[in-house]
């Protein structure tokens, strides 16, 4: 970059680096790591997220961390390296405060989410979204006084209520209907 600027800018200046150094006494020097150029967007979650490289990326944006990456393995070529870089990325989530269990009690690891369980790397990325991303939405919403409203409109409209309640997980107020053990939603206090 500063031999293209010098070239635009300093006419007859010759290697710019050279004249730097002369005057400052220092070197410039640019590292660039195999990371810099890996193109991070994600087409499609059972396969872009398996090497552990995105998933740690998406991490460290989220929680403004920066200290994840350099422990990554890449490229990305055999499954030990896949499951090491799934490994540093679910280490992140758990530092952050992230409970990776399922209402199962099923702890997800690495090999899980390397072996393209989806139900697995959804969970994961909602409980990602869940922590950083929905408090953020839901400040202002009241939904506890939106699901009373609705059950006294409904009661005095004679329209059977669904049975829905409000209960707690990782610290997060959630939607629970009886019927449907998958469906959650969030809950603002």
């Amino acid at each position: 970059m500063a031999q293209k600027l010098s070239k635009l800018c300093l006419s007859g200046e010759g290697d710019i680096n050279r004249r730097l150094e002369s005057i400052t006494k220092s070197q410039l020097t640019h590292i660039q790591y195999p990371l810099d150029d890996f193109q991070y967007n994600i087409t499609n979650l059972a396969i872009d997220l398996r090497d552990g490289i995105r998933l740690t990326r998406l991490i460290e944006i989220l929680s403004c961390r920066d200290d994840c990456s350099p422990q990554l393995r890449w490229p990305v070529i055999a499954v030990s390296q896949r499951t090491h870089n799934l490994s540093v990325a679910l280490t992140a989530a758990q530092d952050e405060g992230i409970r990776l269990v399922m209402e199962n009690g099923e702890t997800i690891t690495a090999p899980d989410i390397e072996s393209g369980s989806r139900e697995k790397t959804l969970f994961v990325i909602w409980q990602l979204i869940s922590r950083w991303k929905l408090p953020r939405y839901l400040e202002n919403i009241h939904l506890r006084g939106e699901i009373e409203s609705l059950r006294t409109l409904l009661k005095i409209r004679n329209i059977k209520r669904p049975d829905v309640e409000v209960c707690s997980y990782n610290d997060v107020e959630l939607i629970k209907v009886p019927d449907s053990p998958v469906f959650k939603q969030p809950v603002h206090a």
